[in-house]
């Protein structure tokens, strides 16, 4: 099993000079696991996801959404496997508000936000609404969706290798129904981003939030926990700073970046 992180910000894409370690585009990860591919969220990193999809035509894969917040989802319409005939797509989202994740993709682009519908893209969907705890049998792959709330984790199993995505909402759980969730993992992706707040409170908000993933990794005995969803506030001296602070009391503590392959 294998994690490519393709997008790893919050909120809004943040290019420029002081983020190029790190990366500035929105959420987007691709895990291959056994013979399945799984790509979780398409902010705008799923752009280029899909640029590098192309040479693996025709493709056959899964999408799998914790949320509609719109940096989890504003890549859709960038992402190229979608207009592509060939391209067969099982797509997974929660039911928000009565909608479904087909309803949900919709809205973005309806006209006049953006020139084309969803109904026009060529791609061969399958659509799958989570309303409830769900299992699917993915190839070699296992695939749970564990709803939180409105929102979704998700929990890949392959090979003896056990990857947990947690989203931002997953923090208001009891901790040890969050340890049990990640019982074991070889990796957890940690979504820690914060609300806005001035300079000092936004430091110790994001402290905070990385030294709950540190303490969740060590109850739960995960191997290894990679923080993402970065402010786009904080450039990459500000991660690095994050990242060097952690490793301190836990070896495995990881600061995603763009283009980064972690092997489980």
């Amino acid at each position: 099993m294998r994690a490519t992180f393709w997008g790893v910000r919050d909120s809004i894409a943040s290019p420029g000079g002081a983020t190029l370690r790190y990366g500035g585009n929105t959420a987007c990860i691709e895990v291959t696991a056994g013979d399945a591919t799984f790509v979780l969220e398409t902010g705008t990193g799923a752009r280029e996801l899909g640029r590098a999809m192309l040479a693996r035509a025709p493709l056959s894969f899964h999408l799998l959404f914790s949320d509609y917040r719109w940096d989890h989802i504003q890549g859709f319409p960038f992402f190229t496997p979608v207009y592509v005939p060939t391209s067969e797509i099982h797509v997974y989202g929660p039911v928000v508000g009565g909608l479904g994740v087909r309803e949900k993709l919709a809205a973005q682009m309806k006209f006049p936000v953006f020139p084309i519908q969803l109904e026009h893209l060529n791609a061969r969907f399958s659509w799958n609404d989570v309303s409830g705890p769900a299992r699917f049998q993915v190839g070699d792959a296992t695939l749970e969706a564990l709803p939180i709330g409105e929102s979704v984790a998700w929990r890949i199993e392959a090979g003896g290798r056990r990857l947990v995505y947690l989203p931002e909402p997953a923090r208001r759980l009891p901790f040890a129904d969050r340890a049990k969730l990640c019982d074991r993992a070889s990796l957890i992706v940690y979504d820690g981003s914060v609300k806005g707040g001035l300079n000092g409170q936004h430091l110790a908000a994001v402290r905070s939030a990385w030294d709950d993933a540190l303490a969740l990794a060590r109850a739960a005995k995960a191997k290894r926990v990679a923080v993402f969803h970065h402010s786009p506030e904080d450039d990459d001296r500000a991660i690095e700073a994050l990242q060097r602070r952690a490793k301190k009391s836990f070896a495995g503590a990881i600061a995603a970046s763009e283009g980064m392959t972690l092997r489980l």
